[in-house]
């Protein structure tokens, strides 16, 4: 009984600091040492919205990437949802949907609905080679062999991405 106390208490306080936005990496791994319950964090639409919406610091992106690397499938429902409600994503929020990509594909655990339409390109090799024959035929300003290489789907250009 004192052991899921504790662990109510870990989890009511995660949500409390995510919520505030007073998240420190120190204080959610020591949360997260103590029970709390990640996933319900992430379900708690208010404090998962707080936690991938307020402005990012580097201390904040090492804790909530460590939150949602805890709770890969709960994190990635409530980065669609985030996403979805503003309609892109910040640099933060890729940078950690990627992570838990590779998570969940490492634990064999499902994608939540609309997670593909995050990560299109995670489905495309991006070889050295794809991307040296792309350079070379920009390079040389031959839109023919650009298209070619783009449309055979061997390599992921983002349109508003300033690195390819």
């Amino acid at each position: 009984k004192a052991a899921r106390l504790a662990r109510a208490e870990a989890t009511a306080t995660l949500k409390r600091i995510a919520a505030d936005g007073a998240l420190t990496d120190a204080w959610c791994r020591s949360l997260v040492r103590e029970g709390a319950d990640v996933g319900a964090v992430f379900a708690d639409v208010e404090a998962a919205a707080k936690m991938l919406d307020s402005p990012w610091t580097k201390d904040k992106f090492h804790c909530v990437g460590f939150l949602a690397l805890a709770a890969p499938h709960a994190a990635a429902a409530s980065i669609v949802e985030a996403v979805r409600r503003r309609g892109s994503a910040s640099s933060s929020v890729s940078n950690i949907a990627k992570e838990v990509d590779a998570t969940l594909k490492r634990r064999g655990l499902p994608e939540p609905r609309g997670w593909r339409m995050l990560m299109p390109q995670q489905d495309v090799s991006n070889d050295t080679e794809e991307w040296t024959a792309l350079h070379k035929a920009v390079c040389d300003c031959d839109v023919a062999r650009v298209r070619e290489i783009i449309e055979a789907g061997n390599v992921y250009v983002d349109q508003w991405s300033s690195t390819g």
